[in-house]
């Protein structure tokens, strides 16, 4: 299974329990804890779209699910729910609370990994409810490293693949799946780290180079455990998937990634939830 940045994926096994017509369940095996679910009777609605419930009835429902699916409440941080429709005209059967939470491990939260829940906008009903998890939890949360000596080791990284002229904007924990966007990594791939999240913004932006880049730093060690790169929305169209590489080197590296990671995946991963292509278990 693929995560959703195009990592390797983790996923405990699970039983696939299906009640046809009715219902599917997803049961991670030893712990008994329910990973995904789905409600068909969702489906055959097919009224046009009413007013919905308050965001608070969802998030209540949200509340609810995952108290009965078994997980740890601790590792899983403040949902929010987004009022979506789907369909146009506007219908019944696409008009839900898009309820989301980020995973956690000891207060951190994870990039890219959380729980997600579709909530029926008229009726409260539970639709889609799903662990997105790309990553078992990390070992163990040492910090030794602070966050101005991050910065200055994300400032030489970016500074060895000609990336000069940026600006710090911040530093965080998070908690990360590595990957070699500024070099191999090791151990690699599957395991997840602690890291200092430090962001830059491209204060010189050009055709070819412009957009957040997020370096990831150990909190542990120090160590470079790889990083994402945000393009502008104004240049979509010079780094969509459409667009020829034409740079070579280390920023090559970068480049392509704006063309081929992160903006796709998010599309990609939207379209893979709302079609249940997309599930992950495990704690």
């Amino acid at each position: 299974m693929i995560g959703p940045d195009g990592e390797e994926s983790y996923s405990a096994p699970r039983w696939s329990v299906v009640f046809p017509g009715q219902a599917e369940v997803d049961v991670v095996d030893g712990s008994g804890m329910v990973s995904w679910y789905k409600n068909d009777k969702i489906d055959t609605l097919d009224e046009p779209a009413g007013t919905a419930e308050s965001s608070s009835l969802a998030l209540l429902k949200f509340d609810t699910v995952i108290a009965a699916s078994g997980a740890d409440p601790l590792s899983i941080g403040q949902p929010s729910a987004t009022e979506t429709q789907g369909d146009f005209p506007p219908s019944e059967m696409e008009h839900y609370w898009n309820v989301v939470a980020q995973r956690q491990y000891q207060g951190i939260p994870f990039e890219d990994q959380r729980i997600m829940a579709y909530v029926q906008a008229e009726t409260g009903q539970l639709y889609i409810y799903s662990f997105m998890y790309s990553t078992p939890a990390p070992t163990s949360n040492v910090q030794t490293i602070t966050s101005s000596q991050a910065q200055n080791l994300a400032t030489t990284v970016l500074s060895n693949v000609g990336l000069q002229t940026i600006n710090f904007d911040s530093a965080s924990l998070a908690v990360v799946q590595p990957n070699d966007l500024f070099g191999p990594i090791s151990p690699a791939p599957l395991r997840a780290v602690v890291v200092w999240n430090c962001v830059f913004d491209d204060s010189t932006p050009t055709e070819d180079a412009t957009g957040l880049y997020n370096v990831w730093i150990s909190a542990d060690d120090g160590s470079v455990q790889g990083g994402e790169v945000f393009v502008n929305e104004s240049q979509r169209k010079l780094h969509g998937p459409h667009r020829e590489n034409t740079r070579t080197g280390a920023n090559a590296k970068i480049i392509k990634l704006k063309r081929a990671g992160k903006i796709y995946q998010m599309k990609l991963k939207q379209h893979s939830e709302r079609h249940n292509v997309v599930k992950a278990g495990g704690k």
